[in-house]
């Protein structure tokens, strides 16, 4: 039988990192991950035509900053 693994820490040292670069511990750790997925869904909902192909967000003690990755053309 094969071992499962997550695809995207199969390939974090190939050409991809994280989606979100912070951490925290106990119940701060699910508020700001809700908090992570809206910020996604409103970036992604309010602005359809902006061709951007992902959200990274990296948060420190006193702030969050939110890059959107440009498309490429094709």
């Amino acid at each position: 039988m094969g071992h499962k693994s997550n695809p995207i820490g199969l390939r974090l040292q190939i050409n991809r990192t994280w989606d979100s670069r912070w951490f925290a511990e106990g119940q701060d750790y699910g508020k700001l991950l809700l908090e992570d997925l809206k910020i996604r869904k409103y970036i992604l909902d309010t602005l359809p035509q902006a061709a951007i192909s992902k959200v990274v967000i990296e948060r420190r003690r006193s702030c969050a900053a939110c890059r959107s990755m440009p498309r490429a053309p094709a």
